[in-house]
């Protein structure tokens, strides 16, 4: 279906019709928060089933594969009913954990780390239509994370709230922002505590062809896999918050999205206008001005630091130690953090280390790991000072982690 004012005539008539036109009212279109559900042709059931059986149990074949990989897992049976089922697919999925939160999305290879202290609770909401995924990622806790999606996919992402700046590849994100990355470089993204964000991940053929029919092809260019490539665009205010709300509305839980999957029709007349929004939103963005002018140079220095800590987390470096090998003084890198993950290093590379403790204590099946050894892999030898640090920035002893090993994540399927 082209793009333009049919599909605009037709979406709407199409939500009139089937009495789901609804539009927020204010730019927050919070999410449901009433008990998960399994929505499955008219019948409702409570369902909790293993993390394991959502990420690593689909990990290992969802090296990016493409839109091949989708169709086959959006068209697949569930049930003889479900015979001939458009490629559409709605999940809502709670979350209680930073590392399950980072698989809740199918065809996401990321990690995830929680980097403020408390409980954690996150919420996702994605939609599949044809080739292009949509959803919606809600977190209480600040967050690091960084990994690969579909290969030859560009992912454009759209701030809904955030308490404070997020950083994507040296560049902050702001709430008047648009963020966007492309799948063969990676990723690496610092959030906020409370970030909402709604996101698109499109095919990069279908992005680039858009945009050579709407003469965007410069910019286009800009956003290319090259060094000078822009990670973080300032729309013009009014049309960030029509896309906003459009994306809001269509992922909105209290919809039927049940009736939904049977109508291609509307399918259809959502991905135009999903797209339609978008090109016309990009149309207007600029690239966004640096915070600082040394911003760019200060998260430099950080990521520089963070990979050298990483990559031998069992002995990590003292501050001054660190200093020596990056041959900066102690404020310099101090200030360095502060400006750009607004932690002082040693607690936030700390944070880090103790994500990576929470992972494998998740991750390794109860009788074959031991808490003092794993601590010890990530640099922490002092067992009762770990347990009080992790306790602090998990709200658990890493004895209750392991003992609630794989999670459940809570979800609702359409």
């Amino acid at each position: 279906m082209p793009l333009g004012i049919n599909a605009s005539v037709l979406m709407k008539n199409i939500m009139m019709e089937s009495g789901t036109a609804r539009y927020p009212k204010s730019e927050k279109n919070t999410l449901d928060s009433k008990p998960s559900q399994l929505v499955y042709h008219a019948l409702m059931v409570t369902v909790t089933y293993p993390f394991t059986d959502l990420s690593r149990g689909r990990r290992s074949s969802l090296k990016p594969a493409g839109s091949s990989l989708v169709r086959s897992r959006l068209t697949q049976p569930t049930s003889p009913e479900n015979e001939g089922a458009s490629p559409f697919l709605y999940e809502q999925k709670t979350t209680c954990d930073a590392d399950e939160h980072a698989n809740a999305m199918f065809g996401w290879n990321q990690a995830c780390d929680q980097m403020t202290p408390g409980a954690f609770t996150g919420k996702v909401v994605e939609m599949w239509i044809e080739e292009m995924q949509i959803f919606r990622a809600t977190a209480n806790r600040a967050v690091c994370q960084s990994g690969h999606f579909w290969k030859n996919y560009r992912v454009i992402g759209v701030p809904l709230e955030m308490s404070s700046t997020g950083l994507l590849s040296r560049q902050a994100i702001t709430l008047d922002s648009l963020f966007t990355f492309q799948s063969e470089t990676g990723f690496s993204l610092s959030t906020p505590e409370e970030f909402d964000a709604i996101a698109i991940a499109i095919p990069d053929s279908l992005l680039e062809n858009l945009m050579v029919e709407r003469d965007l092809g410069n910019f286009r260019r800009l956003m290319a896999n090259t060094p000078n490539a822009l990670n973080v665009l300032r729309p013009d205010p009014d049309k960030l918050v029509e896309l906003r709300h459009y994306l809001a509305s269509i992922l909105d839980p209290r919809d039927d999205h049940q009736i939904l999957r049977h109508n291609p029709q509307k399918q259809q007349a959502i991905r135009s206008m999903t797209l339609e929004h978008l090109l016309e939103t990009l149309r207007s963005a600029q690239p966004a001005p640096m915070r600082t002018r040394s911003f760019k140079a200060h998260s430099h220095l950080v990521n520089e630091a963070i990979e050298l800590v990483l990559s031998d987390p069992s002995a990590p470096p003292t501050i001054k130690a660190l200093c020596d090998r990056l041959k900066v003084s102690q404020r310099m890198l101090h200030y360095s953090f502060l400006d750009t993950v607004g932690v002082a290093p040693l607690q936030y590379l700390r944070n880090r280390r103790l994500n990576g403790v929470r992972r494998d204590l998740n991750r390794t099946p109860s009788q074959a790991i031991k808490i003092h050894e794993t601590a010890a892999r990530w640099g922490f030898t002092h067992l009762p000072r770990f347990a009080a640090e992790y306790r602090a920035l998990f709200d658990e002893l890493p004895s209750s982690s392991l003992k609630k090993q794989s999670p459940s994540i809570h979800g609702s399927l359409s």
